[in-house]
């Protein structure tokens, strides 16, 4: 069984639900039920969580524009050849996640492997 943990909202949440509660705790669990919720918006419509989301999106085509066919990169291959192509510093952890997330999307596959005999993740387009 999956470890749930037991969150703020969740505990909010059932304040609300609970039927012997009086009203004025079910109205204050409400509004800070409220407050969450915009903070929770504000995280991912600021400015720069847009920015990132916008330059995690970009590295992500690159990635499936660099790969070809047939072959299989591992992350830190991925760094090295968008580095080149682009001259940014991006490290093999963000390469790694993002072909990850794409992974995920089913647009790589991902399989364990070994690269100069240590483990890592191996990616290939699908």
């Amino acid at each position: 069984m999956a470890k749930t943990t037991f969150t703020e909202k969740m505990l909010l949440e059932e304040v609300i639900a609970n039927t012997t509660m009086s009203t004025a705790a079910k109205e204050k669990a409400k509004t800070m039920l409220e407050q969450i919720a915009k903070r929770t918006s504000n995280r991912k419509t600021s400015e720069k969580a847009l920015a990132k989301a916008a330059a995690d999106a970009e590295t992500k085509a690159q990635i499936l524009a660099i790969m070809e066919n047939g072959k299989t990169y591992a992350a830190n291959e991925l760094t090295t050849l968008i580095n080149k192509a682009n001259g940014s510093e991006l490290t093999s952890s963000k390469i790694s996640s993002l072909a990850g997330a794409l992974a995920t999307e089913g647009k790589l596959s991902q399989k364990d492997g070994r690269f100069n005999g240590r483990p890592v993740k191996i990616y290939s387009l699908v």
